[in-house]
């Protein structure tokens, strides 16, 4: 992992992870026939194991062969149990988002806004926008929707709507839902789930990347960052502006982008650059 994010192109590690989560779903129901190439050697060693036991082949003792089952049927007990906990877990924040989104009222008032970043990002799907009253609503999308609060879509809404139709132009939405899935089936590995934080990290460069190449100005849009990141609630399943690592998020804007480095961000730039690199 830390080998791949250094380098630059997202797109192409965003696809070795997706293509290690299928590859690594559809392992165990492939069957892959292995031939016995030495089955003389195979029956010269059982015959030496039954030998060297006293004639006659070992066998479990029934207590032995309970306890056994005892200890296979608790692991799958616990299992199922930590697997329904994470999938109730994400299936409530799947209908807590829909229904906010829902009660969110849908507007059409910033629909010329809509089309210029539609050009701009080269998002060719139908993007329907929700603007909220709520001003402790952070900016977020799913799917074809985003959701922003008015502050935010007066002070910052071109930069902020760039950002959501990077996420939704890349199909980041069904990444999420890909991921949800395979940690709700491998919760108990550690790599499922170091898998799913770099994947919204990476989604967050990319969406980034789409805001810079818009002709987007690198130090405002880096000073939205920061100001962003003490951050409105938002889910954390959808699509959030808000960073969930702003040093590596600064970093990579100040990277990106032709002239980004400039003398006023060089104070806090290699800081930042030297954390992500340590």
């Amino acid at each position: 992992r830390i080998l791949m994010e250094r380098e630059t192109p997202h797109e192409y590690i965003r696809g070795l992870w997706i293509g290690a989560i299928v590859f690594s779903l559809v392992l165990p129901f492939i069957y892959v026939p292995v031939p016995d190439l030495f089955p003389e050697k195979v029956e010269a060693a059982e015959s030496m194991n039954i030998v060297m036991s006293g004639g006659e082949p070992e066998m479990l003792r029934p207590e032995e062969m309970h306890a056994a089952a005892d200890w296979l049927a608790v692991l799958g007990y616990v299992y199922i149990a930590g697997a329904a906990i994470v999938s109730i877990g994400y299936a409530v924040s799947f209908i807590r988002l829909y229904v906010r989104i829902k009660r969110t009222p849908r507007t059409h008032e910033y629909d010329s806004v809509l089309r210029r970043c539609a050009e701009e990002s080269g998002c060719g799907r139908d993007v329907r926008l929700y603007v909220t009253d709520d001003s402790s609503t952070g900016p977020y999308s799913w799917m074809r929707s985003i959701v922003i609060n008015r502050k935010d879509m007066e002070n910052d809404g071109r930069d902020i709507v760039l950002h959501e139709m990077g996420h939704i132009s890349h199909g980041h939405s069904w990444d999420v839902i890909l991921t949800e899935l395979f940690t709700c089936l491998l919760w108990f590995n550690p790599a499922s789930w170091l898998i799913q934080y770099s994947l919204r990290q990476i989604h967050e460069y990319s969406a980034d990347r789409t805001v810079l190449r818009s002709g987007a100005d690198a130090r405002e849009y880096q000073t939205l960052l920061i100001r962003k990141a003490a951050g409105s609630a938002y889910h954390s399943i959808a699509n959030s502006f808000n960073h969930s690592n702003l040093k590596e998020g600064v970093c990579e804007v100040a990277c990106a982008a032709p002239g980004a480095c400039m003398p006023a961000f060089r104070l806090f730039r290699k800081p930042f650059c030297t954390v992500r690199q340590s």
